[in-house]
């Protein structure tokens, strides 16, 4: 028995010794403890270790991502994956035949304005950009890293920019925005100003809404125009709400009309217990904004027309 209990602990210490020495694979950028704003996420990969033959992403939701080897660009490949908004935990794992080599665990979380729990990440999470000098230089060797667009000017083949081969996700969705599905990039993403040492050399300006009204200037007049304005319009965060690249729900919401409200508004889920049995008709229509206007309104509350704060007071019993 103990002959068999020493063999048995053996082969555990060897199997665990073999996933730890093998340093098997460069991650880059570096991902770890890393704040993302788009839902997903493309990293590159390195082998160190030639003999791993199988490479794979999987998430803490259980889903695996297979990664295709390259033999080209010095053993380099890149995946994809998606993430869920808050805090993820992402497992990179390498095989030598059906045995697992290596593995690395790092979490990341993706921010997410309309989410409770996902708005503000912890402090041990940091803004970590990927297109700095340095970085780009580990991908020049094989891709033309330059700028290749022309100033309003669609591509004929998306594919033909430099943007889509690592970007092409972004726009996978039911509503994608004009800019991003003719990826026209540079238009939000400029490359002028001075950066601060370790910033994105594509950024975009804080608060967006000076980027966004250049081409929504007739929103922004209407708008401006208004008695009463919201805080996100107000303080030009059009990103709160909208997706500037694409999104499953129209007008490139984050999320439904109620789950955005509710974001902010949570108190309003609770306004059932002083109505009693009547309803608000908005919860009838399935939406806020059948009544409120989103942006701005000259009536209190942000009622698409005054008329309508008498009907809202009649529905409270």
């Amino acid at each position: 028995m103990n002959r068999i209990l020493i063999k048995a602990l053996w082969l555990i210490t060897l199997s665990v010794s073999a996933i730890m020495a093998v340093e098997g694979v460069e991650i880059f950028p570096v991902m770890d403890k890393k704040i993302y704003r788009e839902g997903h996420v493309s990293i590159t990969l390195r082998l160190e270790d030639r003999n791993i033959s199988r490479l794979m992403i999987v998430t803490d939701k259980n889903e695996a991502y297979p990664v295709v080897l390259s033999k080209e660009c010095d053993n380099v490949c890149s995946t994809t994956f998606k993430l869920h908004p808050g805090e993820n935990t992402i497992r990179v794992r390498g095989y030598v035949g059906e045995r697992l080599a290596y593995e690395e665990k790092n979490d990341l979380f993706f921010v997410s304005p309309s989410h409770k729990g996902a708005k503000i990440p912890p402090a041990h999470f940091q803004e970590q950009f990927f297109h700095t000098d340095e970085n780009e230089k580990m991908c020049s060797k094989c891709h033309d890293m330059s700028i290749n667009e022309e100033k309003g000017v669609a591509f004929i083949d998306a594919e033909d920019s430099n943007c889509y081969g690592c970007h092409k996700h972004i726009i996978d969705e039911k509503y994608a925005h004009a800019p991003a599905l003719n990826w026209l990039c540079t238009g939000c993403h400029s490359t002028q100003g001075t950066r601060l040492a370790g910033e994105s050399k594509f950024r975009t300006a804080k608060p967006i809404a000076s980027i966004c009204f250049s081409c929504h200037d007739k929103s922004k007049q209407i708008w401006d125009a208004k008695k009463y304005r919201h805080l996100p319009v107000d303080s030009g965060q059009c990103t709160r709400c909208h997706n500037p690249h694409a999104a499953s729900n129209a007008m490139f919401n984050h999320e439904s009309a109620v789950s955005l409200c509710l974001g902010c508004h949570g108190d309003k889920k609770f306004s059932s217990a002083i109505r009693g049995d009547s309803k608000c008709p908005g919860e009838e229509r399935g939406s806020c904004v059948q009544c409120h206007n989103p942006h701005a309104s000259d009536a209190k509350f942000f009622l698409d027309d005054p008329h309508k704060r008498g009907a809202g007071k009649a529905a409270v019993r």
